[in-house]
């Protein structure tokens, strides 16, 4: 048990801390996909040059119908599989020469999706699995067309109008220096998740205390953030469906 003193609340002491930090061991499941998706993009883009069929192979469906770039169907369809996080490793060396719109696009069909590590959590809590599936696949031309509709493309593309360079300043010089300059560029991503996962969970346990300590002033019980919000949000997920 910690010194009383340490930690501002004597309640984060006990719990909140078991809880906060096994978030936080749990989810180096999710960090060990990423670096095997940093891995494979760096072995693909620095050492066998390949990375440009597979976006060709790909993406074919999906830009002959909904007339996008090559980067932002690869984008979208990765993000069927992986999370937001993972998905533009991807386009890694195509970012540079995107637009304001292509980049809107990328992070919008990041968000329309859920990571595969999210699905499996959804398919143990005995969701139907078709039904999950479906939506993944619909989000990738929903998230598109929704991108465009609001973000529409103003500026040339610099992927269609000319052939983009691969990124030759990191070129391996062989399949271990590839792989791991891969883990290296997953490495970042890795470490935000974490520390994001930290602070707002932290912080929302910092509200919470608040919120029960100003209500415990009014004789009040039982009411949190999740309560606030439930009540708030509740006619927006009826109007949902």
């Amino acid at each position: 048990m910690p010194p009383e003193g340490i930690l501002p609340s004597p309640q984060i002491n006990h719990k909140s801390l078991i809880f906060l930090f096994s978030l936080v061991v749990s989810d180096f499941s999710n960090h060990r996909l990423l670096k095997s998706g940093g891995k494979l993009n760096a072995l693909l883009t620095a050492e066998f040059h390949k990375l440009s069929f597979v976006i060709n192979f790909l993406s074919f469906a999906l830009t002959a119908t909904c007339n996008c770039t090559q980067s932002e169907a690869v984008a979208c369809v990765g993000n069927i599989f992986v999370g937001i996080a993972e998905s533009p490793l991807l386009i890694r060396p195509y970012i540079d020469h995107m637009t304001y719109s292509e980049i809107f696009c990328v992070m919008t069909s990041g968000f329309s999706s859920i990571a595969g590590s999210v699905l499996g959590a959804y398919l143990k809590l005995g969701i139907d699995a078709r039904a999950l599936i479906t939506s993944s696949f619909m989000s990738a031309h929903g998230s598109l067309m929704v991108a465009k509709l609001m973000f529409p493309e103003v500026t040339p593309s610099k992927l269609t109008t000319k052939k983009t360079e691969q990124d030759k300043s990191r070129k391996s010089r062989n399949l271990l220096e590839a792989a791991v300059e891969g883990a290296m560029d997953a490495f970042p991503v890795c470490f935000n998740i974490t520390a994001m996962l930290i602070v707002f969970v932290a912080a929302i346990e910092c509200l919470n205390d608040i919120v029960v300590f100003m209500c415990g002033l009014f004789d009040i019980h039982d009411i949190r953030l999740e309560t606030i919000f439930g009540v708030v949000f509740r006619p927006l997920v009826l109007l949902m469906g």
